[in-house]
């Protein structure tokens, strides 16, 4: 699984240097107690001080035979 995200940040007249985050994940499902991987790459062309901060959904799919589908979100 991989994921990518470029942004500006600008200074009323002054537009500053480009940030770009990849990230990527072994999978895209994990069961539980297992530890997930994420390898990060940021590359930051601008003056500012970057962190990164990770914020992990858990989404759960429960179905009875002959009932509707139901998603469950939490955070982590």
């Amino acid at each position: 699984m991989v994921g990518q995200d470029k942004r500006t940040t600008c200074c009323l007249c002054c537009e500053k240097g480009p940030v770009v985050l990849r990230t990527q994940l072994e999978r895209s499902a994990y069961v539980c107690g297992e530890s997930i991987k994420l390898r990060a790459s940021i590359d930051n062309q601008g003056e500012e001080e970057v962190r990164l901060k990770v914020k992990l959904i858990q989404v759960s799919l429960m179905s009875k035979k002959y009932a509707q589908k139901h998603s469950l979100f939490s955070q982590l």
